[in-house]
């Protein structure tokens, strides 16, 4: 039995040589630490630009043209927030461009 031990003892550490494996989790650290401290630095915001859309949670989207008129216009399903509360639907947005939406259905 304890030879089998020592075997694969052996075949473990030729295998995986803890030198080898130091140095990669050193160059692990180094790159999770790049990639968070560019993360920090460059985070992304968002702007309201008054776009005409509602506000929505749980939601899905996709963009479409669906009046082939050369706009993107925006799909979306969710739970929309309004004045008098909210509730799931969905609803359709046509591009007005500039920036602009106006809800289809």
């Amino acid at each position: 039995m304890n030879n089998i031990v020592e075997y694969l003892t052996a075949l473990i550490k030729n295998m995986f040589p803890i030198k080898k494996i130091t140095q990669y989790m050193k160059h692990l650290v180094v790159l999770a630490t790049l990639i968070l401290n560019i993360s920090i630095i460059y985070g992304q915001s968002f702007t309201d630009i008054q776009a005409g859309l509602t506000g929505v949670s749980e939601s899905a989207s996709n963009w479409i043209d669906y009046n082939q008129d050369g706009a993107i216009d925006i799909f979306v399903t969710g739970d929309f927030y309004n004045k008098g509360g909210h509730g799931i639907s969905t609803k359709l947005y046509k591009n007005l461009r500039r920036d602009r939406f106006t809800q289809v259905f």
